[in-house]
Order: C-alpha cells, then sequence, then structure tokens
C-alpha cells in the first residue's frame, strides 16, 4: 500500500534535527525591531484611510491603507517590549516617565471631549453626528480633533522612547560584537 500525501507519517524523536548553524541572538531581533521603527518613522505620518479602485470588469475592491502614526507607535512599542528585560535604572525611570505623560494627557482629552459634547447644543451634536464624530464615555473619538491632538502628541512620546531605548543600546553595547558585511 503507497503512502497518500495527505496520510500522517509519525518519526521517532532521533530522525527531527535543528539547523545547528542557526543561534538565535536577541541583538539581532533587537536590530532589526529597530530597523522597522526607523522604516515607520521615516515615512509621512498619515491617517489611515480605504482606497477604492475599479477591477477591469468594474467591481469596486476597497484596500485599507494602513496609518502610518499608528505602525509607528506600534513598532517602538514593539521594541520597548523586547528591550524591556534589558532596561538599566536610567532607561526604565525616563521610559516610565514618559508612558505615564502619555496616559496622563490621554486622560486630560478623554475629559475635554467629554466637556465638549456636555457643552455643545443639540444641532451641534446632530451636526457633528452626521459627520460620524460621536460621543463614547472614557473613549476619544478618532474623527475628533481631540484624538488628533493626542496623536500627535503620542507619536512626539514614543520618538523620545525609542531615543532612549538606542541610548540604551549604546549603554549596553548591544551592536559591537555583530559583524556587519558590505
Amino acid at each position: 500500500m503507497e503512502a497518500d500525501e495527505n496520510d500522517i507519517i509519525i518519526r521517532s524523536p532521533d530522525e527531527y534535527s535543528s539547523n545547528k548553524d542557526f543561534k538565535f541572538s536577541h541583538e539581532q531581533l533587537i536590530m532589526t525591531t529597530f530597523q522597522k521603527v526607523i522604516e515607520a518613522g521615516s515615512k509621512e505620518m498619515i491617517v489611515g484611510y480605504f482606497q477604492t479602485k475599479r477591477d477591469k470588469f468594474g467591481n469596486s475592491i476597497q484596500t485599507y491603507i494602513m496609518d502610518s502614526r499608528k505602525v509607528y507607535i506600534e513598532s517602538v512599542k514593539t521594541a520597548d517590549n523586547l528591550l524591556s528585560c534589558d532596561y538599566d535604572d536610567e532607561a526604565e525611570e525616563k521610559i516610565n516617565k514618559l508612558k505615564d505623560e502619555i496616559i496622563n494627557i490621554k486622560k486630560k482629552y478623554i475629559e475635554a471631549e467629554k466637556m465638549f459634547w456636555i457643552n455643545s447644543n443639540i444641532k451641534s451634536r446632530e451636526r457633528l453626528n452626521n459627520q460620524g464624530i460621536t460621543y463614547l464615555e472614557g473613549q476619544m473619538s478618532s474623527k475628533n480633533f481631540f484624538y488628533k491632538q493626542f496623536i500627535d502628541f503620542e507619536i512626539d512620546k514614543y520618538r523620545e522612547i525609542f531615543t532612549e531605548l538606542n541610548k540604551l543600546t549604546k549603554r549596553l553595547d548591544f551592536f559591537s560584537a555583530i559583524n556587519f558585511e558590505a
């Protein structure tokens, strides 16, 4: 009886092998992540949007163009996650202070938006609702100007966090052992 391509073949653990040349390098992982942060931060910071195109048959095809601001922020968060196990006292203090600033300003913008809605008359609320701008308790509407101001602030703070992460890698002498080939 021949083995079908859908048959499961169970092998002995002795038959498994790994690539012995491959070695995990925390430094290389950090370097790759830093490259992604630099790439994301080197582009124009634009709001995400849907782009609609028509194919040759006239069908609408909608594609989401990513919000480059959020891509940058998430890239820095990933770098921070990877480097958090290497924090020294200086990095921990400065980065936590920056994160606290982000949290505190977000609370202020949420409260400001709440007060804006409370103090708005019914006609203004209806006009904003017709534009897709709504209010949810404890949230910021992504279409409201409070959110736009917060995102600008958040990007600046994440740039500062990335600067601190970069300084940390220098203090730890992370990249001196990595060989570069040209």
